[in-house]
């Protein structure tokens, strides 16, 4: 995950840089807010699989909140941010989109893309007492399920 930070960093330093260029730092402001929680509403959705409420509502209000923040003129002024324009919607979902690929590569491959399954598969068999699970202490009591 350590890499996909990093090339996020780099994303919103450029973007920034390149918003903040036409002089307008409302502007630049906006397009960092808007990669940033973007970012972390489609990491979060990746990582859990928005398998819950929970996760659903969390990066639903990210999103929707975040976008009526900088699009709404009166709030975005109040918050001293810039409405951004089409072509930098673009190119805050792109930045999003490969974010979010990026953590799923990273679950993938740092295998946490399945955790609960690997916590609930038995450890090992005790002879003549079936499967045995553990208990988190590094002991192995029977699966009281299996008995």
């Amino acid at each position: 995950m350590g890499i996909v930070g990093l090339a996020l960093t780099m994303a919103v330093a450029t973007l920034y840089l390149r918003a903040a260029s036409s002089a307008e730092a409302p502007h630049g402001r906006a397009v960092v807010i808007a990669i940033l929680a973007l970012s972390s509403g489609s990491i979060a959705a990746v990582l859990s699989r928005l398998r819950t409420r929970a996760s659903r509502m969390v990066v639903t209000n990210t999103v929707v909140l975040s976008v009526l923040l900088i699009q709404i003129p009166s709030l975005a002024r109040y918050l001293e941010l810039a409405p951004l324009h089409l072509d930098d919607w673009a190119l805050v979902v792109l930045t999003s989109a490969l974010a979010a690929g990026g953590a799923a590569i990273a679950a993938i491959v740092g295998g946490t893309a399945k955790p609960r399954e690997r916590l609930l598969r038995p450890v090992q068999h005790v002879a003549n007492h079936g499967p045995a699970r553990s208990s988190g202490r590094g002991v192995l009591t029977e699966d009281p399920v299996r008995k």
